[in-house]
């Protein structure tokens, strides 16, 4: 998987300024024989359905957000009744898909043993687990470092106890750029750096 902007700017910087398939693919082979580019390898079909089941559990739990959202303004009886009932189905069938997806990754033994660290972890269940060993939500190591699905920042937030800025005292945080955020207000400040 190649950043796009990144294969335009080496497309660019070749001197490549047509976009057509030919081109494109003549720069794509060009970048990653100059980079040493290795491709992601096939995803099994286990962890495609991992992934199909994970997303049927996303929707049904922002379903169960919003008739939550829903049920706390709703004032007529037959509304409310009908609301409590659509949300224990959507219960049932979250407990339904959960159970499903705790099978299909204890029967596939390397990612049974990867959620089992990821479970060790203080403050990372089953489900969190889970879903951070989604094939489509995986972190990606390349040449410029690790990148997050952007829809999924609870992943960036897996920092070891060590770092300093996981502590609490502002005077323990690493010295940030002109523009860091200030520990105090929560907004941008020049003399945060300094």
């Amino acid at each position: 998987m190649v950043n796009p902007l990144q294969a335009r700017r080496f497309a660019q910087s070749c001197g490549t300024r047509a976009r057509t398939d030919a081109v494109d693919a003549r720069g794509l082979a060009r970048m990653g024989a100059a980079l040493a580019l290795e491709p992601d390898p096939p995803i099994s079909e286990k962890l495609h359905d991992l992934r199909d089941l994970q997303v049927a559990r996303t929707g049904l739990v922002k379903e169960r957000t919003r008739l939550r959202n829903r049920g706390q303004v709703q004032t007529i009886p037959v509304l409310k009744r009908q609301t409590k009932a659509r949300l224990a189905l959507l219960e049932r069938q979250i407990a339904e898909l959960d159970k499903e997806i705790a099978k299909h990754i204890a029967d596939d033994q390397p990612t049974a043993r990867k959620r089992d660290i990821l479970c060790s972890i203080p403050g990372l269940g089953p489900i969190a687990s889970a879903l951070i060993l989604t094939p489509a939500l995986r972190l990606r190591s390349g040449r410029s470092g690790l990148t997050a699905c952007h829809r999924h920042p609870v992943r960036a937030a897996l920092t070891p106890k060590s770092a300093p800025w996981t502590e609490r005292r502002p005077e323990a945080w690493p010295a940030l750029s002109p523009t860091a955020v200030s520990p105090a207000s929560g907004k941008a400040s020049r003399s945060a750096g300094k």
